[in-house]
């Protein structure tokens, strides 16, 4: 049909709602999926699913193949069996089906499980132990957080230490200078001045002043 193997009729969903006997015994649905599962069928029915497959169980692909509507949007493609399903639906259109009341002996009680089986939560389940990847997680940021924060401190103690001690990060000759500077009235002696080359030249005129 249309280039399509194996699309379905839905002929059961028109009949099963026109007989009112059928519908106060049917129970199920008729389409067991809207879209066919690319993982699955593709071995079998390669995309865009035309080859009738054991997967084809959808009335509709998406496109284009690689879409995840994520980065790129789906678009949803209606197979010949999804207008054959609705023309089955439409065929009902003023259909009123009744609405389901429980037996009145239905009490609501949670069966006991078989005793052959082992409790449900003695299984290990693989989204169990997506806990223990998010604590390293968390660990391993915590961890950036505070190596930011350590830096940052660190690189402002050093520059508020320049700034209270500017002589601090002076060699010889500009600590000579910055003292110079400061006492202006106590310059040495061209002689003396002279023979400052070395940091205890530099120690014994910061004694003088």
């Amino acid at each position: 049909m249309d280039g399509y193997e194996g699309q379905r009729s839905f002929l059961q969903a028109q009949y099963l709602f026109t007989e009112p006997e059928m519908q106060s015994q049917f129970a199920g649905a008729f389409a067991f999926e809207f879209s066919t599962e690319y993982v699955n069928a593709a071995p079998s029915s390669p995309y865009p699913f035309k080859k009738l497959g054991g997967q084809n169980y959808g009335v509709g692909y998406f496109s284009p193949e690689n879409c995840d509507d994520i980065t790129i949007s789906c678009v949803f493609n209606p197979l010949p069996c999804f207008d054959n399903l609705k023309r089955a639906y439409e065929y009902n259109a003023n259909l009123n089906t009744p609405i389901f009341v429980p037996d009145e002996g239905r009490n609501g009680t949670v069966p006991s499980c078989p005793s052959q089986f082992p409790p449900i939560d003695t299984f290990s389940w693989p989204s169990d132990r997506g806990g223990d990847s998010l604590t390293v997680l968390a660990i391993v940021f915590l961890l950036v957080v505070t190596w930011v924060l350590l830096l940052t401190w660190w690189k402002f103690a050093q520059e508020r230490s320049l700034h209270d001690n500017p002589r601090g990060s002076m060699n010889t000759n500009e600590e000579l200078s910055y003292l110079l500077d400061k006492h202006p009235t106590k310059r040495p002696t061209e002689d003396y001045s002279a023979t400052v080359s070395t940091s205890s030249s530099a120690t014994s005129i910061n004694t003088h002043l």
